[in-house]
């Protein structure tokens, strides 16, 4: 029993542990994977653990696409500024499309919001029906202990009764015994006075005397078996309850453990909501806003998972404390058992030696009949002598024998009365015996009634699971929540339509002074000197101011367009090893490498603004860099061996120079190893190739993920 009890808290404890650790990658990954993981880990509920996307991942991937959306149009409108004015017209239906394919998005993503919120609102209610079932069977199992522990005393107060019966019937047995003894030494007393024939009677009824001493003592004998027998099924009650008692506890420390769990769980849901509902609300930020939003999840996830890793370690060593807790449990039986065993042994050898004691008291008995047997000759001789005298003290003793015929039959209703006694003591046991019976069979029935109950319980349980009927609240809280982001969007929408408007139309005014600057031109031959000289200067100025407007807009463009791109870089940086987004990364590095060439273009002899772009880069770069490497040098050895990927993309190691810093690592982590050789001589990237192999780095980062390590 105790070996199947440890197997079950074992396989308890197993299926704790794997509900509790997600599943790490093969691969070595860098400070990006392990934090989309572990927000895989966060974000999924460890009772059912086998979504293969969470709902992170989803929202990383709108992101991304909604900064390529949002950098397409710009882009556009940059090489449209730059081309003739008839291509003016094809670019709003386009932005309407990509402005109802992102609330596709949006919709699509308040769908999975809306499932995940009501599969976790259902797991609360079933987690919160198993702890008021496990509650409901917790007091029943304590009613049942409590009747059982009453019933005990009860059974053993009767077996104190009977002990105390058989007690004074021993007593008794013993004081005839004693009134026999002593009778019959009056009777060889008065034998030696008594004639042959009184002697012959007296003779007769001792020997009934002796047969009736030997019937009560076999009785005795009897009656100390069942007594023996009545201590036994005492005992077995006895091991019955501390079992009983032993599944209570076990029961009330699982009831317990899933009580915590329950906690923890709901805890954890109601995390998750509120990060939903943050992740909702920086929506509605600007870019810069949201990568700092990201980033403090980011780092608020990170430190989530080492306290669950913590807490696991915790968890483990409780368990482990607590297997050993009944491995010397299971001990202490064992030696109970063996002490048990020594008792039985000494008891049978007691009982070995009480029978050999019995045995020579028969022995006794037989020497004390012989010498009775020898006195009686003796007597026999010495009334051949004596008759005359028996013959002169008959009549003086007949008052006498009498009175001693009266006191033996007064011995003997005593002894009848003794046996009616003891017969009714044999019949009280064995209808306490019977009544036992009786309720063991109550009891069993009573255990099939609640296992009955509690199929009952276990259906309106599954019944329960199946109603839906509180979530329509959430469904329109829901709905609102999109319908106000249908409003932000169609607020953007307008926004952007108006400063395209506002472009085109300034761009529309920069034609038509041209025009006419051209037509004034031409017609300043004809017109007199002075009045076509203010005209042109007028014209002039128009056209520098309307240039002026333009190049403020573009810059104003540019500036936008550079903060996007550094948004979506970032992003990208902090999201370019996800297994689910390695080839949506690669064409969004290909697409930005396209559009930063369009720009380049249309806009070269824009000195300044490539240098502010470029100062960007460096100095986001910098930051990076500066993270990455601080957290490589804070770190473990195995968390180092995960970041040696990010430094050598950022530091533009060859695959050698990586190879080395793997071979450096795991000598350090190891016990018995050679030093590796470290003969490479590293060749200088210059600073202003890196930003053209970025898009090249990105996507061999991509290729090389499933690399060696």
């Amino acid at each position: 029993m105790f070996a199947k009890l440890k197997k079950k808290i074992e396989e308890e404890n197993q299926t704790e542990i794997n509900i509790g650790i997600p599943a790490d990658s093969s691969g070595p990954t860098p400070t990006h994977t392990r934090r989309g993981t572990s927000e895989n880990s966060v974000s999924g509920t460890p009772i059912s653990g086998a979504r293969t996307e969470t709902p992170d991942s989803d929202k990383e991937q709108r992101i991304k696409k909604r900064l390529l959306s949002q950098d397409s149009p710009t882009a556009s409108g940059e090489t449209r500024n730059a081309r003739d004015s008839s291509t003016k017209g094809s670019e709003p239906p386009h932005n309407y499309q990509e402005l109802c394919r992102r609330l596709q998005q949006v919709q699509k993503a308040k769908q999975d919001a809306e499932a995940g919120l009501l599969q976790a609102e259902k797991k609360i209610e079933r987690l919160a029906s198993q702890a008021e079932n496990r509650e409901e069977l917790e007091s029943f199992q304590s009613q049942e202990m409590a009747k059982i522990k009453h019933l005990l005393l009860c059974s053993q107060q009767d077996v104190r009764t009977m002990e105390e019966k058989l007690r004074l019937q021993e007593e008794e047995w013993r004081l005839s015994r004693e009134e026999v003894a002593r009778l019959q030494t009056q009777l060889q007393q008065e034998r030696q006075q008594v004639p042959k024939d009184l002697v012959a009677e007296m003779q007769a009824e001792k020997d009934a005397l002796i047969q009736e001493v030997d019937i009560l003592k076999k009785e005795a004998l009897q009656s100390s078996n069942r007594i023996s027998q009545l201590e036994s099924t005492l005992g077995n009650l006895t091991d019955e309850y501390d079992g009983l008692k032993h599944t209570h506890d076990v029961y009330k420390a699982k009831a317990a453990v899933l009580s915590e769990e329950t906690s923890s769980v709901v805890a954890h849901l109601t995390e998750k909501v509120k990060i939903l509902e943050k992740r909702l609300e920086d929506h509605s930020l600007t870019g810069d806003e949201q990568v700092q939003s990201l980033i403090q999840e980011r780092r608020s996830l990170e430190t989530k998972l080492d306290e669950a890793r913590q807490h696991l370690s915790e968890v483990k060593s409780s368990w482990s404390e607590k297997i050993n807790s009944l491995e010397a449990q299971i001990l202490n039986l064992n030696h109970k058992m063996a002490d048990d065993g020594q008792e039985c042994s000494r008891l049978e050898h007691a009982l070995a030696a009480a029978e050999q004691k019995i045995k020579e008291y028969e022995e006794y008995k037989w020497t004390v009949e012989e010498q009775l047997q020898t006195k009686e000759k003796q007597i026999i001789a010495l009334q051949q002598t004596r008759e005359e005298e028996l013959e002169r003290l008959q009549r003086a003793h007949s008052d006498q024998i009498e009175e001693l015929r009266s006191q033996l039959a007064a011995t003997k209703g005593d002894l009848v009365q003794a046996h009616k006694e003891r017969d009714r003591a044999m019949r009280d046991v064995d209808a306490g015996k019977a009544e036992l019976q009786k309720k063991e069979g109550m009891y069993q029935l009573r255990i099939q009634e609640l296992e009955c109950s509690l199929q009952n319980l276990t259906e309106k349980v599954s019944k329960l699971e199946t109603e839906k009927e509180c979530l329509s609240k959430d469904l329109q809280r829901h709905m609102a929540e999109v319908d106000q982001l249908q409003e932000a969007l169609n607020q953007q929408k307008a926004q952007y339509m108006s400063l395209s408007t506002e472009k085109d139309a300034v761009a529309h005014q920069l034609l038509e002074i041209q025009e006419e600057l051209l037509a004034a031109k031409a017609a300043h031959s004809e017109a007199e000197p002075p009045v076509s000289s203010t005209s042109a200067e007028e014209l002039q100025k128009k056209v520098l101011d309307l240039e002026g407007q333009v190049q403020e807009k573009n810059k104003a463009i540019r500036l936008q367009q550079q903060r996007i791109a550094d948004m979506k870089k970032t992003l990208q940086r902090e999201l370019k090893f996800q297994q689910a987004t390695e080839l949506s990364a690669a064409q969004a590095n290909n697409q930005v490498a396209d559009r930063t060439a369009a720009v380049g273009s249309g806009a070269s002899g824009e000195v300044p603004s490539s240098q502010v772009q470029r100062k960007l880069e460096n100095d986001i770069n910098f930051k990076y860099l500066k993270h990455v490497v601080f957290k490589f040098m804070t770190s473990t050895e195995y968390e180092a061996q995960h970041l040696i990927r990010a430094v050598s993309v950022l530091l533009h190691f060859t695959a050698d120079e990586e190879h080395i810093i793997r071979q450096h690592l795991d000598w350090k982590s190891s016990w018995f190893g050679m030093r590796p050789h470290n003969s490479l001589n590293q060749p200088y990237v210059p600073q202003q190739r890196r930003s053209q192999q970025r898009h090249t780095v990105a996507g061999s980062k991509s290729h090389s993920k499933h690399g060696p390590g």
